[in-house]
């Protein structure tokens, strides 16, 4: 009996190490003409987002080998949500097809906001005004809430909301997903605004500590 082998060939070899780090060097110089920042890096790689056979792939390494998850609903969600985890783009962009809605139907957005940067980003790129999220971004002011950064934002808005106006928020899972919301603003919000303090209260009633204080308060300092 006559047995096959397939040999490699030269595309299935590694590549040198010298020639790989040569290909990453090529491909960080398009990067270079970006941002002055960009010229201090040797080396950018780009992650592109996996397809729908590897989502499946990624997918299934999370899944225990005895999961009931029908894999018809498996297949469908592959190729329905192109995820890597925790994409706010992507939430709110569906949210908007979905909706058959567009930016400018809403009066305000709010996003995550670990920093002032990423909520005018995201904005941005899906065509939102800085108008429409500045009542809500509250990052410079108060820094990274996490869980609670868009939420806070939210409340900032319905502090200020009118009936009939309309709210889009989109937040982050830290990872686990991103949940996108279309709201809109009813009778009620005159009302049940007297039932508690404004966030602009709360933000003015903010008293700056020295670090000897802050020390002392996280326990950083023993007191003898």
């Amino acid at each position: 009996m006559t047995e096959s082998v397939t040999q490699p060939t030269m595309q299935d070899e590694p590549a040198p190490p010298e020639e790989f780090v040569a290909r990453l060097r090529a491909q960080g110089t398009r990067y270079h003409h970006l941002h002055p920042f960009h010229r201090r890096m040797d080396v950018v790689v780009d992650f592109p987002l996996p397809d729908a056979t590897q989502r499946w792939a990624i997918w299934r390494l999370h899944l225990p080998e005895s999961h009931d998850v029908d894999p018809e609903l498996m297949q469908s969600a592959v190729q329905r949500c192109a995820l890597t985890g925790g994409q706010i783009r992507n939430a709110a962009s569906h949210l908007l097809e979905q909706l058959g809605t567009k930016p400018t139907d809403y009066t305000y957005a709010v996003f995550h906001q670990p920093n002032t940067r990423f909520p005018q980003a995201v904005a941005k790129q899906l065509g939102f005004t800085p108008q429409q999220i500045s009542p809500g971004l509250l990052a410079p002011k108060i820094g990274n809430t996490y869980s609670a950064a868009a939420l806070l934002g939210l409340c900032a808005v319905l502090d200020i909301a009118q009936p009939g106006e309309t709210i889009f928020v989109a937040s982050y899972g830290s990872g686990s997903g991103s949940d996108a919301y279309a709201l809109h603003v009813t009778n009620a919000i005159t009302e049940r605004r007297a039932l508690a303090p404004l966030t602009a209260a709360y933000l003015a009633r903010e008293k700056f500590i020295d670090y000897a204080v802050y020390a002392k308060w996280r326990g950083k300092l023993v007191m003898e």
